[in-house]
């Protein structure tokens, strides 16, 4: 039991005294619904009146509800600060005292071989569970959430719930059955997940509510559609969210690296898309009525290894995706010793990352032309990939892009190491000499321009380069936070032909395939069934019979040709005994064809099948099986 004390003043003119607050516990009674905690904190009391009970200190359980007091142990008081955005998405005031919930956090050890579960008796019934996170350190930490015993999320990490470090998410599990007096909570370790190198569970809060207690009611409540997925499949892109609350979108707009591809109803929450390069980034926009605070746009990427990259081409060294408030999108090139860009020649060189390596000072961030008040920015040049210089593996890395002429831009932070010194080749050519930095936290670039690509490969070698080649060079340990690959003259590939069976214009997929051919004639499904004028009787070849069928329709009461639209060899959209005279004609005098879709031969095959070209209100009842 929580109680409050609220003194009330007996002068008008006395100074306000604070609120009296204090916490009961008797571990052998139940919990009151709703209930809400605070992980590794105090005790808070938000400005709606919500009391979330306080979970506080290392090693300690003063709510009983560890199953097992040597998991989830540890605690950090001052761990996240939180993002104003991202609680005002989930219909949390910034300044509200309830806010420093999200600021602590539990957290396990996860290789321990002690599994994570809380247990919280309450009464039995339906329950809507919201489980907080704030990650401000650790991309690499992948956990998973089980709920009554049963995995619910199989992959829980920062970037599938926020776009930055210090974004406070929810994942919200609905119609939550309760039938033996306690709720089960698993916050497990994930060692199979992909780029999983942290282990170590965290929360920040929790919230138990009743299925039946709507948070609409709040009229400052809502939550913006989130959780974004994303699934590459045979080549083809499969994209879902969850709706919003509380609101219902207006619609959403879809951009692929970029730019605008489609624009989708509100009630819409999925799509699918054609890979067209080697990494595609998405980014949706949920467009608010009026009066409803704008939303963070959602964002995800997808890698085919197999196709080249898009340009102009980002990349975000040592860090998640992100997009720049001007609408650049700079790749994820995260995780030690992976390589999910399919990049580096060798994967020893380069391997190791660094997530959170210092701070970029704001002055150096602006005179490289970048708005240091970005978040997507300050993301950027806070990480690192870098090479171990001695180990004789060099690092090199290749970039399939469009044959044509590049400025390359390479960008770099020093965190600790004023003799670290390393040297950069482009195209197999010596380009800079000698990168070093006198002053920890300062951000440079080398900008490289006149790049020329044939054979659709851009290299670029970071190498290290010690005394005396580079005076005073002692550490040979290259990095780099940022890269940049801008065409000047691209020499565009030929384009795609669509019935050829080539791919012309190499990016992975041949005609009807290709997407620069889905809205030519002969990659269009048929609107209705498919024949071949002439074949009157559809039964697969054109013979006399096929010039008596509309003459018997015509003049003795004959039966309606099976297929009309094959009978109406001229495409006038009638049955006349022209139509008849052209098959004679044709057949037995040499000559010309019926209309389209014509047969070559009187034993036509089903490539000469196509659907009638001309909406003349007749159809086709019983197609030939030769074109059905």
């Amino acid at each position: 039991a929580s109680y409050r004390v609220e003194p009330i003043l007996k002068f008008q003119d006395a100074a306000p005294c604070p609120t009296l607050t204090c916490n009961a516990f008797d571990l052998d009674t139940p919990f009151e619904v709703p209930l809400r905690i605070n992980a590794g904190g105090p005790t808070i009391v938000d400005d709606l009146g919500r009391t979330w009970l306080g979970d506080p200190g290392p090693g300690l359980d003063p709510l009983g509800i560890r199953t097992d007091i040597g998991s989830g142990t540890n605690t950090i008081l001052e761990w996240c600060n939180p993002d104003a955005v991202s609680l005002e998405e989930l219909g949390i005031d910034p300044v509200d005292p309830g806010a420093e919930v999200f600021r602590s956090i539990r957290w396990d050890v996860g290789n321990d071989g002690v599994d994570w579960h809380i247990e919280l008796p309450i009464p039995d019934g339906t329950y809507i569970v919201n489980l907080y996170f704030c990650e401000s350190c650790c991309d690499q930490r992948h956990f998973k959430i089980s709920l009554e015993d049963e995995i619910l999320e199989e992959d829980v990490h920062r970037a599938a719930y926020a776009d930055a470090f210090h974004q406070v998410a929810v994942y919200p599990f609905r119609e939550v059955e309760v039938s033996d007096g306690a709720l089960s909570i698993g916050l497990l370790p994930c060692p199979e997940c992909p780029g999983a190198t942290d282990f170590n569970a965290i929360l920040s809060a929790l919230e138990v509510i009743p299925a039946d207690e709507d948070p609409c009611e709040n009229p400052n409540f809502r939550r913006c559609a989130g959780r974004i997925q994303c699934e590459a499949v045979d080549g083809e892109a499969a994209v879902s969210w969850s709706p919003p609350e509380c609101f219902e979108a207006e619609g959403y707009e879809v951009y692929r690296n970029g730019e605008l591809i489609l624009e989708l109803d509100g009630l819409e929450t999925s799509f699918e898309d054609t890979l067209v390069s080697r990494s595609q980034s998405y980014r949706i926009e949920t467009l608010v009525p009026d009066g409803v605070r704008p939303c963070r746009a959602m964002s995800c990427t997808l890698t085919d290894n197999t196709l080249p990259f898009a340009v102009p081409l980002r990349v975000n060294a040592g860090g998640q995706t992100v997009t720049d408030k001007e609408g650049r999108t700079w790749l994820g090139d995260p995780n030690v010793n992976a390589d999910e860009l399919g990049i580096r020649v060798d994967p020893l060189g380069g391997a190791q990352v660094v997530a959170n390596w210092c701070p970029a000072d704001w002055l150096g961030i602006e005179e490289l032309g970048f708005d240091p008040a970005d978040p997507a920015i300050t993301d950027l040049f806070q990480s690192i990939r870098w090479d171990v210089g001695v180990d004789g593996i060099s690092w090199v890395m290749e970039f399939p892009v469009p044959d044509g002429e590049y400025t390359v831009n390479l960008f770099f932070i020093e965190c600790c190491c004023a003799d670290r010194h390393f040297k950069v080749e482009i195209q197999d050519e010596l380009v800079v000499e000698d990168i070093h930095h006198d002053i920890m936290s300062s951000v440079s670039g080398s900008s490289i321009e006149g790049v020329e690509v044939e054979g659709g490969i851009l290299r670029i070698a970071l190498l290290p380069c010690g005394d005396p080649e580079c005076p005073g060079g002692v550490n040979g340990d290259a990095l780099v936070s940022a890269i940049e690959i801008l065409p000047e003259n691209l020499v565009l590939p030929p384009e795609e032909i669509c019935d050829n069976g080539i791919d012309d214009d190499r990016d992975g997929r041949a005609d009807c395939d290709d997407t620069d051919c889905s809205e030519t004639a002969q990659c269009q499904e048929p609107a209705g069934p498919t024949f071949v004028r002439g074949d009157a009787n559809s039964d697969g070849s054109i013979n006399l019979t096929d010039g008596v069928v509309p003459l018997l329709y015509l003049f003795s009461g004959g039966a309606e040709p099976a297929c009309l639209d094959a009978t109406d060899t001229n495409d006038t959209g009638s049955i006349e005994i022209t139509d008849a005279i052209i098959i004679f004609s044709w057949l037995f005098s040499g000559g010309a064809a019926p209309a389209e879709p014509s047969p070559l031969s009187p034993g036509y095959s089903s490539e000469e099948c196509a659907g009638d070209p001309t909406d003349d209100g007749i159809g086709c009842d019983r197609p030939s099986p030769v074109c059905n």
